[in-house]
């Protein structure tokens, strides 16, 4: 199985309604409002108690200043417990400068291909899901059923590189609160068994 690119048109399952979710953000930003630029792209989702993933929103533009785009959809999706964003040379330093956002930068370690897989087995596995209907959607699967992950391929690949860190982000901090609450469990039980 290949499960690159992320998607099929099979592998997205589409949701109506949120529930109560843990809400991330991440970004893949790009700085320039040239029309033959890279964007942009900021994906909003969030998690419920199975680890499913709901994909709220997909901002994408063409902009001199990422920075204003990423507070302004911070701000319409509060509360967001961290934003997953591209190191991307100065441009993270400059946006942590001007704001307090939960930011965490995502380091790219591999190439955009093996950089998909872990998402990848996400939607193999059917826990991300897509509104079923949203301004944003048929732009969006459309880039993610066309990914290849090849250097120089056509057209662009913003809104999977914020995707797959949204999925990155949200397996990292929900493994660390898991590792919390069981810490947590472990030593509430020494306490009242009277074990140190």
């Amino acid at each position: 199985i290949c499960p690159c690119p992320p998607a099929t048109e099979a592998d997205i399952a589409h949701w109506a309604d949120t529930q109560r979710l843990r809400r991330y953000q991440a970004v893949d930003p790009a700085i320039s409002e040239k029309t033959r630029a890279d964007y942009t792209a900021i994906v909003t989702g969030g998690v419920d108690d199975a680890q499913n993933i709901y994909l709220m929103w997909c901002e994408r533009s063409q902009t001199a200043q990422p920075g204003n785009v990423i507070v302004r959809e911070y701000e319409r999706w509060s509360p967001v417990y961290a934003i997953a964003i591209e190191q991307a040379g100065w441009q993270i330093n400059q946006i942590r400068n001007q704001t307090l956002l939960p930011l965490k930068p995502i380091t790219p370690d591999a190439d955009k291909r093996t950089r998909a897989l872990p998402h990848a087995i996400n939607y193999e596995n059917h826990k991300v899901y897509h509104p079923k209907r949203a301004s944003w959607l048929a732009a969006f699967e459309r880039e993610h059923v066309g990914f290849t992950g090849a250097r120089n391929a056509p057209g662009h690949d913003d809104q999977v590189d914020a995707n797959v860190y949204l999925g990155k982000l949200i397996s990292t901090h929900q493994r660390k609160l898991r590792g919390r609450a069981a810490h947590f469990i472990r030593s509430t039980v020494r306490s009242t068994a009277g074990i140190r």
